[in-house]
């Protein structure tokens, strides 16, 4: 995972001695690509583990319910579909998602013939059978309000132990600074250390923690405190979910 850090001048990577996997002689840089803040999702090895600090297996099934209501009624209409499509993340590698966006626009008497072609109606079939299998046989809960972010690390030790930075960009054009008390997971989860209770700090002011300041769509862990306790969620505020980090 490499960041951006404003303080190098030119095409510089610095790596930290964790970073570094293997020795090579090869000097070339490929990226894979770059990270959106993304719809967070429960699943089995998550519940398990919450089963385990506490969570009542109920609010397991509320969520569950929800969402299978949210599935079926984004099948009612074009707009819907297109929300299903981007919060689950399916098909991404066609244009479905913008191209049922581009005939919702159009004309209602457009917007219709084209949600009742047999070829899309089949489509979005499709997609509302894909979502429910994944709750069914993965525990792939949406959760609202949370986001599946990469992490990295405050390198200048800025943040205390147990603080996060989190910025956020969304498709509006519009940023996000999380603040306040976190539930915070990582991937894969095996320990109950794996899921935390940490504060996330906002907005920083300016000339403070300039390095990260910047860093969008991504959270920023401390360097500080010890590692692997666990906390119990009760009284959590916002949650998110980290895909993977390197915690060094």
């Amino acid at each position: 995972m490499l960041q951006v850090d404003p303080s190098l001048d030119g095409k510089v990577v610095a790596l930290r001695p964790s970073q570094i996997k293997f020795k090579s002689s090869s000097a070339q840089l490929a990226i894979a690509g770059t990270f959106d803040a993304g719809q967070a999702f429960l699943n089995r090895p998550l519940v398990t583990l919450l089963e385990g600090l506490g969570i009542q297996p109920q609010r397991f099934l509320n969520l569950q319910l929800k969402a299978t209501r949210s599935i079926r009624k984004a099948r009612l209409s074009l707009v819907g579909a297109v929300a299903l499509l981007d919060d689950w993340n399916l098909a991404p590698s066609t244009s479905l998602s913008s191209t049922l966006a581009f005939l919702a626009e159009l004309s209602p008497s457009t917007s219709k013939a084209a949600f009742s072609n047999s070829f899309i109606a089949r489509c979005l079939d499709v997609v509302v059978v894909h979502a429910l299998r994944d709750i069914k046989y993965s525990a792939r809960i949406p959760l609202s309000g949370c986001y599946n972010l990469v992490g990295v690390l405050d390198v200048d030790g800025f943040l205390a132990a147990d603080r996060v930075y989190v910025r956020l960009a969304h498709k509006d054009g519009k940023t996000e600074f999380l603040k306040g008390t976190v539930a915070i997971s990582r991937s894969p989860t095996n320990h109950p250390g794996d899921v935390r209770l940490v504060e996330a700090v906002g907005q920083l002011p300016r000339g403070v923690g300039e390095r990260i300041r910047g860093l969008t769509n991504c959270v920023v862990f401390s360097c500080h405190g010890a590692s692997g306790s666990s906390l119990v969620l009760a009284g959590s505020g916002a949650c998110l979910s980290t895909s993977s980090y390197d915690g060094a």
